[in-house]
C-alpha cells in the first residue's frame, strides 16, 4: 500500500474500512487515528464514541460497512490527493448502551453518494474526509 497508484489508494481505502468495522465490533480504535487526517473530525468523533460504548458496558451488532468504489469517478486533485465517488453500505444496528437496546435501519445508506478524499504523502496513505454528495 506505499505505492502511489489506484489500486495501493484501493487495497487502502479496504484496510481503513476493515479497521473500522472491527473497532465496531470490538471497541479497540488503537490504529485508527493513524488512518486519517487530524482535521477529520467527525470521524474521529465516531472513534471516540466507539470506545465509549464498549468502555461503559455497550455493544453493537451488525453495522458493519462495505465501501464500493466507483473506479470511473477517480479525480486527481494534484498533490497526492485523490476523490473517489463511493456508496456505503451498512447493515442494520442493534446498538447496547446505557442499559438499553436501540435498532437502526440502514438499508437507505447505500444510495446516498459518498466522495471520499484520500492523500497519498511520503508514502503513507491517509483519509482526508467522506461527505455525501446531493
Amino acid at each position: 500500500m506505499n505505492l502511489e497508484t489506484p489500486e495501493a489508494m484501493e487495497k487502502f481505502i479496504n484496510y481503513w474500512n476493515d479497521m473500522r468495522n472491527y473497532a465496531l465490533q470490538t471497541g479497540d480504535i488503537s490504529v485508527l487515528n493513524s488512518l486519517i487526517d487530524e482535521n477529520f473530525t467527525q470521524e474521529k468523533e465516531y472513534y471516540l464514541v466507539l470506545e465509549d460504548i464498549y468502555k461503559t458496558g455497550g455493544w453493537v451488532i451488525g453495522g458493519t460497512r462495505t465501501i464500493h468504489l466507483n473506479k470511473d469517478l477517480l479525480v486527481s486533485e494534484g498533490e497526492g490527493t485523490y476523490t473517489i465517488a463511493s456508496n456505503f453500505d451498512m447493515e442494520n444496528t442493534v446498538l447496547w448502551y446505557g442499559g438499553e437496546a436501540r435498532a437502526y435501519d440502514n438499508s437507505d445508506n447505500v444510495h446516498r453518494g459518498i466522495a471520499l478524499t484520500v492523500q497519498f504523502n511520503q508514502g503513507e496513505w491517509t483519509v482526508l474526509s467522506a461527505h455525501e454528495v446531493n
